[in-house]
């Protein structure tokens, strides 16, 4: 298949680094914005010790990434990643009043509901609380995140975890 043919067989392959990438991406002046597999950067998955985690939490993050591939190089085979030109703006969710006032939607990539028991994006499995699972069902008929959370019960804490691992997107309003 070409894909399998331009990914493992392409002569002009270049294996980068943590670091390669970030000269690329800063000779670029372009704005780093995440890896499209979060979970492959995720220290916890290769430090088990919880003083070694938290001291390599304190790093930069790029140190952090370079980090995970000195650890885990088999993991790290190649990047997806997402970049921006122009300064890119998160918003910042933990602010109640904005995120009651936001609409939702149920992300297209999870696959499973309405079961409790649902696949993210990625394929893993994740188990919905009750009150998150009745907001879900919710959603289609509210007005706002707000009046779903109200009527299903579901406190911001869930609801922020929904969209932490996008379950839902949120748009401000």
């Amino acid at each position: 298949d070409a894909t399998f043919a331009d990914m493992y067989l392409h002569p002009q392959e270049i294996d980068y680094t943590v670091d390669t990438l970030f000269e690329m991406i800063d000779a670029a002046e372009l704005e780093f914005i995440g890896f499209s597999n979060p979970r492959n950067f995720d220290l916890a998955r290769v430090l088990k010790d919880e003083e070694l985690l938290n001291l390599a939490k304190s790093l930069p993050e790029r140190d952090q990434y370079r980090l995970v591939q000195n650890l885990d190089p088999e993991s790290v085979t190649h990047f997806e990643f997402f970049l921006s030109k122009e300064p890119f703006e998160t918003l910042d969710w933990s602010d109640t009043k904005m995120l009651h006032k936001a609409m939702a939607t149920i992300s297209p990539c999870i696959h499973g509901f309405p079961n409790k028991t649902i696949f993210d994006g990625d394929y893993f499995p994740i188990v919905l609380s009750d009150t998150q699972f009745e907001f879900l069902k919710s959603l289609s008929d509210c007005a706002s995140i707000g009046s779903a959370a109200k009527e299903s019960g579901c406190g911001v804490e869930e609801i922020l975890a929904l969209i932490d691992q996008t379950i839902i997107i949120p748009n401000p309003q």
